[in-house]
Parts: structure tokens; C-alpha cells; sequence
């Protein structure tokens, strides 16, 4: 099954919505679903080695960052959202 899961809160950081965010998407990972995680703001340059220290992961899964304006609330992001899980 495809599962596409919607952080609320930037990646990398160390709150708890990062953190529980990153956690589940490595949990659908282990149960064999493709996961994608998209998340607020502009990709930081960090590889996968880097993510899985910074959390504590150990299952791959993709991760993509959309662009979340605090001009527009962020409405920008949830758009993004949608319009990319429609082409996913």
C-alpha cells in the first residue's frame, strides 16, 4: 500500500512532531509500504545518513520538502500536499 504522511513540523529538528512524524513513516516502511514523507520548507541538504542519526531510523523511506510560506499560513503547503499525492 502507498502511504503518503504529511509532517506538520519542519525535518530535521528535535520536536516532538518531527520526531513522532519521522517514527511512523519508518513504521508503515517496516510493514513493506511505500511511504513517502513530504514536509514544510526548503530541502536542507541532508542525506539519508544524516536523517536516520539525527532520529534514530533504520528502515529507508523517501522524503521530499514542499514549500510552506508563513506569509500564507502555510496553506501553500497543504495545497502542495494534495497536488502531490495526486501525481503520487
Amino acid at each position: 500500500m502507498k502511504v503518503l504522511l504529511a509532517a506538520p513540523s519542519t525535518i530535521p529538528a528535535r520536536t516532538a512532531n518531527s520526531i513522532q512524524s519521522m517514527k511512523m513513516a519508518q513504521a508503515f516502511s517496516e510493514m513493506d509500504h511505500q511511504v513517502l514523507a513530504l514536509a514544510p520548507g526548503s530541502d536542507p541538504g541532508v542525506n539519508w545518513d544524516e536523517l536516520s542519526s539525527h532520529f534514530g531510523l533504520d528502515q529507508r523511506f523517501e522524503i521530499e520538502w514542499l514549500p510552506a510560506a508563513p506569509l500564507w499560513r502555510r496553506y501553500d503547503y497543504a495545497w502542495g500536499v494534495l497536488k502531490r499525492a495526486e501525481t503520487w
